[in-house]
């Protein structure tokens, strides 16, 4: 009997866990948009580490291969979230496109490491001023897309909000400029 009354208690106790669990998973697109914006502010987050990383090598050693380290794991970081995305669902009405806008800005940052962080880590000690300028030029070209390739990702936001109901808040100042 007490078995029995154990069973039970064991079974109806895993329904309820999974129940709460399945509730916590319910995503709203509120909610949706959050973690995709998530994903931006993370990226933010960690360029403020490489900028900062990069600016104490050029005052310094000038040994920018140590650079590697930040950009590998932004490198890591937007792989891990293009498949995540990719593969996650869409949820709200417009969200496809908001999911694409998020991959495309994406695909822009993976080519931004390649193309204009990358070449940075090349450059040491007997690095020319010359080589240096050219290396920053490239890297600060590649920003000015990368701001237009975010905008794309905030309109694309700000018409999802429109489309669920809900009004997004205005960005912060430290990340428009």
């Amino acid at each position: 009997m007490k078995t029995i009354l154990f069973r039970t208690c064991f079974v109806f106790s895993c329904f309820i866990t999974t129940l709460s669990f399945a509730q916590k998973g319910k995503m709203e697109p509120i909610d949706y948009n959050d973690k995709l914006a998530a994903i931006t502010d993370s990226l933010y987050t960690m360029g403020v580490e490489w900028a900062t990383e990069f600016q104490n090598i050029a005052g310094t050693h000038k040994d920018y291969s140590k650079l590697a380290i930040h950009r590998k794991k932004i490198a890591v970081f937007t792989s891990r979230k293009m498949e995540e995305v990719r593969r996650g669902p869409t949820i709200g009405k417009g969200a496809e496109e908001l999911k694409n806008a998020m991959l495309g800005f994406l695909a822009f940052e993976k080519s931004m490491i390649d193309n204009a962080f990358a070449p940075l880590e090349k450059l040491n000690s007997t690095s020319t001023e010359a080589e240096v300028g050219e290396a920053i030029k490239k890297l600060s070209e590649e920003a000015k897309k990368e701001a237009e390739a975010l905008k794309k990702v905030n309109t694309a936001q700000e018409k999802y909000g429109e489309l669920n109901g809900f009004t997004l808040e205005a960005p912060e100042e430290s990340q428009s400029e």
